[in-house]
């Protein structure tokens, strides 16, 4: 029997009005879990604490913190 065992990443995502921001936004991994749970319990913190619209040098900032599968990379595929 196999056991797969899965960490789970708290990701920050910050997307605004800012031209120099990908349009996707910037994607950087925040904190690791071993737990879905905790992952996701951080992340819910994260967003009533410090996500939301921000302001800064004329531009709007959206930043939100997101758990995923440590499988996934919501940068996209990495190239060559």
């Amino acid at each position: 029997m196999w056991v797969v065992l899965i960490a789970w990443v708290v990701w920050e995502q910050v997307s605004g009005t800012n031209p120099a921001i990908h349009p996707g936004g910037r994607w950087e991994p925040f904190h690791a879990f071993d737990s879905h749970s905790d992952c996701e319990s951080l992340a819910d913190h994260m967003n009533k604490e410090a996500g939301g619209i921000k302001h800064d040098r004329g531009y709007d900032y959206f930043v939100r913190y997101v758990c995923l599968p440590d499988t996934v990379d919501p940068r996209g595929p990495k190239g060559k």
